[in-house]
């Protein structure tokens, strides 16, 4: 990635479910864990319409795509001139 992820916003339920959520003016990206199923991810861009979704398999890498919706949230470090 080049960088480090920025810090999410989180919130937790009632029901020991945790939402981790990263939001810019175009992207939305969130991370939804459930004890009663997989975890899941979900992307959107509010400017396109567009949006992705998929389950994170335990024990699975991180998908590709979800990687590459990660990236507007991605901070890297001043460059040194």
């Amino acid at each position: 990635m080049g960088g480090e992820l920025a810090l999410p916003h989180c919130s937790a339920g009632e029901e020991g479910e945790l939402l981790l959520t990263w939001d810019s003016a175009e992207h939305h990206f969130e991370f939804e864990f459930v004890p009663s199923r997989p975890p899941e991810l979900f992307a959107s861009n509010r400017e396109t319409g567009v949006t992705w979704g998929a389950d994170q398999k335990p024990g699975a890498p991180f998908p590709e795509e979800g990687l590459r919706l990660l990236e507007p949230f991605v901070v890297r470090p001043p460059r040194v001139v």
